[in-house]
């Protein structure tokens, strides 16, 4: 990565582990798209007294060379109504790789149509 990860906890307790799953995740990240500029992710516990719904919001914004910047954002959803932060973390960053993958991939077709023309 050509720029040190930016991460950002709010109202969300800063612990090592979490740390070092977002670091973990990230050279995940790199595997898919070694060439990465930027990854910055927030970490955020937006009200204190929530009912349903997951009380974490998890903002991922990825940033590769000549792309638009990939932001992944998970909150609230009924399914994930339970499930510990760290649970939350991995599947943002999962869809992530997701959509590395399809970028690589449409970059890739891009430029063999390049050299066909």
């Amino acid at each position: 990565m050509q720029k040190p990860i930016g991460i950002t906890f709010r109202n969300v307790d800063k612990t090592l582990g979490l740390e070092n799953i977002i670091y973990k995740e990230t050279t995940k990240l790199e595997r898919v798209y070694k060439d990465l500029v930027y990854c910055s992710i927030a970490v955020e516990k937006p009200q204190q007294h929530q009912k349903s719904g997951n009380p974490y919001r998890i903002r991922l914004e990825i940033l590769a060379p000549k792309s638009p910047e990939i932001v992944v954002t998970r909150f609230h959803a009924n399914e994930e109504m339970h499930k510990p932060l760290e649970s939350v973390m991995k599947s943002t960053f999962r869809v992530a790789r997701r959509r590395l993958k399809k970028l690589k991939a449409k970059q890739r077709n891009e430029l063999k149509r390049l050299t066909l023309i």
